[in-house]
């Protein structure tokens, strides 16, 4: 069921709530005891419903030792929650019109709870200490996590799908387990020098996820990660970070932009990843026009060759053959762009980088010598035949083709396709010049061939 703002309902519907209004702009009226509840304590139950606070308010904690719950209550200033707390409270199909605010002398032996709750502007979290928070949202509020220590907190525990607009975490001054689950985000920022605190996230979509400037000693751990549309590609990106401790699980990361900058991810874990064709050093929706900025086309090719050894290198550790080849293959075709055809000294190695990316991949493909054997052989044997009348044979038409002169023909193909054919004193001239040209094309389109079929034996 979707909830709505005060502002949303119709005047029939608000004449069913209980306005609750206070004198001084923000309230301490849980601070003690002598607070009376709308409804009656039921063994240790204690609820409010379908009421309307009209001010500020704060909730400065309570000694209850059960559970205290607002369902379906409008808090039309800000809400803020601080101080301790030895019971349960939450929050059920509540309504925030503005901020809700955790301070950070905030204390939960044990649960907060905030199940479909709309957030207009945002959930700060400046710090506290919490057993176990529980929360689900609507409408896309943005929520800030600024500090805090967390036994257990999971956002999108509760129902099918948390919506969800921007999500920060602010880790330097996290501690504990902080859960993502079921949500769809727009924009997720993590920053800051992680030491306790252990991210999970996990069957989630997101628009967009930044990591900028994290220097990750906790854990961060990522599994089936979706891009929020399927029409639209998603994007991750990685700015001046350390990824140490991170672990990609399950993820299709073609369907995303990825966008790695200064980073160190060689010892990051990548398991059951689809790569996309190649990933950038520069870019990003949320990073700064001067930080995106590309001094030259050198300079991002050689960040992004850079980028391309340092997966290599962690694919490499973790025993991914087929992956570590493919990366393999991408920092050659990159590292062929750092080099300057202008100066004689890189002319060698931009040949062999080059003839080694046409026609075989870097050894990753065994189709294209094959193809390159048969196509330049072909062309070759055609050249003995018509401009030399190569065994005496001629090019007829399909219709005046005698089908054994073909097969002979075909069979003496396939024997001068071996370098190692036996010589034919006869050959002289130009077409002793083709054969041997003929010999070094086959040697060398084998030689590709079989190291593409031995590219997976250790």
């Amino acid at each position: 069921m979707e909830y709505k703002f005060w502002g949303e309902l119709d005047e029939e519907t608000k004449k069913g709530f209980r306005p609750i209004q206070y004198n001084n702009k923000v309230s301490s009226f849980f601070r003690t005891q002598k607070f009376v509840w709308e409804e009656q304590a039921e063994n240790g139950f204690q609820y409010i419903t379908e009421a309307v606070y009209t001010n500020d308010t704060v909730f400065n904690g309570i000694d209850v030792g059960g559970i205290l719950e607002f369902q379906n209550c409008y808090f039309t200033g800000d809400f803020r929650i601080s101080g301790s707390c030895n019971g349960k409270l939450t929050f059920k199909n509540c309504v925030f019109e503005k901020e809700l605010i955790i301070d950070i002398n905030t204390d939960y032996a044990l649960n907060l709870d905030l199940i479909d709750v709309l957030v207009q502007k945002q959930l700060i979290i400046f710090g506290g200490k919490f057993n176990e928070v529980r929360t689900s949202f609507q409408r896309n509020p943005v929520i800030k996590i600024n500090g805090g220590e967390f036994k257990d907190f999971t956002i999108g525990y509760w129902g099918k799908q948390s919506e969800i607009k921007d999500i920060y975490f602010e880790t330097a001054k996290i501690d504990g387990v902080i859960a993502l689950m079921k949500s769809a985000v727009q924009r997720i920022h993590i920053s800051g020098n992680n030491k306790k605190c252990e991210l999970y996230f996990e069957g989630f979509k997101v628009a967009s996820l930044t990591i900028y400037r994290f220097l990750n000693e906790g854990r961060l751990r990522i599994q089936n990660m979706m891009a929020i549309k399927p029409t639209e590609r998603s994007e991750i990106v990685v700015y001046d970070s350390k990824l140490t401790n991170t672990e990609f699980y399950e993820t299709d990361l073609s369907k995303f932009n990825v966008i790695l900058h200064d980073s160190f991810v060689s010892e990051t874990l990548f398991i059951n990843i689809e790569w996309p064709k190649y990933i950038l050093p520069y870019g990003g929706t949320y990073i700064s026009d001067d930080e995106k900025k590309i001094p030259s086309k050198i300079i991002e090719a050689k960040k992004q060759k850079d980028v391309y050894r340092q997966i290599k290198f962690a694919l490499n550790k973790q025993g991914d053959t087929i992956g570590e080849h493919y990366f393999h293959s991408l920092e050659m075709i990159t590292y062929n762009k750092t080099l300057s055809g202008r100066e004689r000294r890189n002319w060698g190695t931009k040949l062999v980088i080059g003839l080694s990316n046409i026609f075989s991949d870097f050894g990753q493909s065994l189709s294209l010598p094959f193809l390159w054997l048969i196509g330049g052989g072909y062309f070759l044997y055609l050249l003995m035949i018509s401009c030399f009348s190569y065994g005496n044979y001629k090019i007829v038409s399909c219709a005046n083709n005698d089908w054994n002169v073909f097969l002979n023909a075909f069979a003496e193909f396939i024997r001068i396709l071996n370098p190692l054919h036996k010589n034919d004193p006869e050959l002289m001239g130009w077409l002793l010049l083709i054969d041997i040209i003929l010999r070094i094309w086959s040697s060398y389109m084998l030689y590709n061939f079989i190291r593409a079929s031995r590219r997976f034996i250790k």
